[in-house]
């Protein structure tokens, strides 16, 4: 007793957590557990193991992949969860506890978890989930030591499922059978697509994480069995009560082993919505192309967490809004199990094959709608993936490999049919909310269109572009934060609408950069030498590149649906003030505003301070630039409206975008958001994820070769999750693409393409 009593004695975090080690190894509470300490980047952390695995953790760097119950020591006073504002301290301390359990079940496959949180001479035990973390009241232990005995020998008599362990996880030990047939399957070379997915489970065998052999239930009795490593994609906080992870699977309940991709994730159970599995096999059953081809998935039953009953059964009381009790707040562990193994749209080698991916997906969104009457509803550069496939012919031997777009992460898809039907509850806005339409952010109650879907890979299309192209934007980073980020227009997170820039630009069909300059993108800057010696005297040939039309005329399409849309019902644009005539733009604008008949349109205009300024001079000569795809002149707004009602109109466009221009094949830039805009674990994004497969056009090149452009990392995906992302935010995060994809991958290095190294961005003018 005496030992657990020195705890609180000690004068400093560091002797609190050797005192712990000391009481708990002393005492004869429990044969299987045992106590460690050991540092992680300099903090000190302590845990409860079982006793087998413990000799490696008292000394280097904690084993997250066994510790059972993490142990945090504070001095008095600096107790994370205590009620009211929290001091500095306090918030570092919230935050230690939030990282070390995300280690945790990063690396563990766990349905929930216990810990133990020191304060001085007081203790709290919490039980996370991905829903809640359940924290009880400071207890005085240092008076009462029974508390922390108890609470030992009562964990230690549960099993390991009580104690949050996952009974359809099973850790695959080095040197076993399983282990050698990983290594194996890694290691031997594959010809052909197959060749990238290989690769990218070879680098997923990471010795100092564990290795796992999942289980996902199939039709009737059947099991499927699953080997994993360190997943391709998952995050690094707790905030994402979705917990998704991507793993590349090795499949063993078939035969050659193939290499698969594995999603596995906490989807929110709603009524009348599906499971992405049913969409999927929905979309699969009506032969929609260029979408995941789906082998088994399920809910991992009894594997769920009921935050409705745990709320009211800590408070005693039910729920209510208003007089109505709140729904289910239910959240199911899930599995799903696809055919393709994918990469990063960021991985396109060229501007052409990147509007041929996103047609692909077009092509997908199309057959979904008009033969299986589903919606996606969540289009971002996340869930936009290529992936390789295998040509038809041989060639020198070996296969040709050409590579498609894929639609994936159906996860938040809705069945259009059953909207109309009896009890079918409008669901509130989905998606990655950067990429969703002005109209769909301004009236997030009103079910999406289609010409809103097709406006969200408007967004697709025109970020990439920013990234990656040529163009004469001077600071490109700025100009995606003043499109895509968000204004908060309530209290609540979801509460947010688009900016300013980004409602002005699909109302007017112009692409501006926020001071008011037209944006063209450009063909990679030609040299003309001059015959003067001077060695200065050199003329650079700008034109605007292939997708600079394709662009502009796809927004002046969307523009003229908002000019006929009851919402935005403004009258015939009134001339644009004389350059530099700040004062009378910002009059204009305001009356425009006013004119459109949404009240919450000029309060955010309002509360953003005055309009762009007027129309800069681009610079570009338009004598050697590309012809629009589409006469301009007295343009019939009534019949561009129509053009997004259905998806025929810009897959034709982006057709004859395709072959009646001469791309340049070397146009890809490095990325204009910097290196590490690309990371194996997404950030705050919003909520989606997925990866998949489409035709391949032209998309060809031999063997699995596709390298990997300077600036962008290993090809993880976004499974994206929802919240609001700010402009300081989307400078730390560097703008990561999408939503939460769970099925996106790629291979470090040793994944290459036969692609151009990227050209260095050109000077705007």
């Amino acid at each position: 007793m005496q030992l657990v009593t020195d705890i609180a004695d000690q004068s400093s975090e560091i002797r609190m957590h050797a005192a712990f080690v000391n009481a708990i190894n002393s005492c004869t509470t429990s044969t299987n557990l045992i106590a460690a300490k050991s540092k992680d980047d300099g903090i000190h952390v302590s845990g409860i193991y079982p006793s087998i695995s413990t000799l490696e953790a008292r000394v280097g760097s904690p084993r997250w992949e066994s510790l059972e119950i993490p142990v945090h020591c504070f001095l008095r006073g600096e107790d994370p969860f205590s009620q009211g504002e929290l001091t500095d301290s306090q918030s570092e301390n919230k935050e230690e506890v939030s990282t070390h359990l995300t280690h945790i079940f990063t690396r563990q496959q766990r349905t929930h978890l216990f810990g133990l949180i020191f304060v001085g001479e007081l203790l709290r035990v919490i039980r996370v989930d991905r829903a809640s973390i359940l924290v009880t009241h400071p207890e005085p232990y240092a008076k009462t030591p029974t508390i922390l005995l108890d609470f030992l020998t009562r964990f230690s008599s549960l099993t390991l499922a009580e104690r949050g362990h996952d009974p359809t996880a099973f850790l695959v030990v080095p040197g076993s059978e399983m282990y050698t047939l990983m290594l194996t399957a890694a290691n031997r070379v594959q010809v052909g697509a197959v060749n990238h997915a290989r690769l990218c489970f070879k680098a997923s065998l990471d010795p100092s994480w564990p290795w796992w052999r999942l289980t996902v239930p199939g039709p009737g009795k059947t099991l499927a069995a699953l080997l994993v490593g360190k997943p391709h994609y998952y995050k690094k906080n707790m905030r994402d009560r979705r917990g998704a992870r991507g793993y590349v699977a090795l499949l063993l309940s078939e035969p050659g082993h193939p290499f698969v991709y594995l999603k596995d994730c906490w989807r929110w159970v709603q009524m009348h919505t599906p499971s992405e599995g049913d969409t999927l096999a929905r979309l699969n059953a009506v032969g929609v192309r260029n979408v995941p081809t789906l082998i088994c998935h399920s809910d991992l039953f009894p594997q769920y967490i009921d935050m409705k009953h745990t709320l009211e059964t800590a408070l005693g009381r039910r729920l209510k809004n208003g007089d109505t009790d709140l729904p289910n707040l239910l959240y199911s562990h899930y599995r799903i199990v696809v055919r393709e193994v994918c990469m990063r749209l960021t991985r396109f080698r060229n501007g052409r094959e990147l509007v041929q991916i996103v047609r692909d997906c077009v092509e997908a969104h199309h057959d979904a709608y008009v033969h299986a009457n589903v919606f996606h509803r969540d289009i971002s550069p996340g869930n936009i993936l290529i992936t390789p496939f295998d040509l038809d012919n041989k060639h020198e031997g070996g296969r040709t490999v050409g590579y498609k777009g894929l639609l994936v992460d159906w996860e938040m898809a809705e069945r259009v049919d059953m909207r109309a039907q009896q009890g079918h509850a409008l669901a509130k806005r989905r998606g990655t909310y950067q990429y969703l339409s002005v109209r769909a952010l301004d009236f997030s109650a009103k079910h999406l269109s289609v010409a809103d879907e097709l406006e969200s890979f408007f967004y697709v299309l025109l970020e990439m572009a920013i990234r990656f192209m040529h163009h004469d934007c001077a600071d490109p980073e700025e100009l995606a934060i003043a499109l895509f980020d968000l204004v908060q227009t309530g209290k609540e997170a979801w509460e947010t609408t688009c900016t300013p820039l980004k409602r002005d630009s699909v109302l007017d069909g112009e692409l501006l950069t926020p001071d008011g300059k037209e944006i063209t993108f450009l063909h990679p800057p030609t040299v003309h030498h001059t015959p003067q010696r001077q060695r200065d005297n050199c003329m650079r040939v700008l034109r605007a590149h292939p997708i600079d039309s394709l662009i502009k005329t796809f927004l002046r399409w969307i523009s003229a649906r908002y000019a006929e849309l009851d919402e935005y019902a403004i009258a015939v644009p009134t001339p644009l003030p004389e350059k530099g005539d700040e004062e009378a733009s910002a009059t204009t604008a305001r009356e425009n505003v006013a004119r459109a008949g949404s009240p919450k349109r000029e309060a955010v205009h309002n509360a953003l301070g005055p309009p762009r300024v007027p129309l800069g001079d681009a610079g570009v000569d338009n004598a050697v630039g590309t012809a629009p795809l589409a006469s301009t002149s007295g343009q019939d707004l009534s019949s561009e409206s129509e053009r997004l009602d259905g998806h025929d109109a810009l897959l034709n466009l982006m057709a004859d975008a395709l072959e009646k221009y001469d791309w340049p094949s070397s146009d890809k830039t490095e990325d204009a958001f910097g290196p590490d805009s690309d990371s194996e674990e997404s950030g705050d994004d919003q909520d989606s994820e997925d990866d998949h497969d489409t035709h391949s056009g032209s998309n060809s090149d031999s063997a699995a070769s596709r390298s990997q452009p300077a600036g962008a990392k290993s090809c993880q995906a976004n499974l994206g999750v929802k919240s609001t992302s700010t402009s300081a935010s989307r400078k730390r995060s560097k703008a990561d693409s999408g939503s939460l994809s769970g099925y996106c991958s790629g291979a470090e290095s040793e994944l290459e393409r036969d692609t151009p190294p990227p050209v260095k961005r050109s000077r705007p003018l």
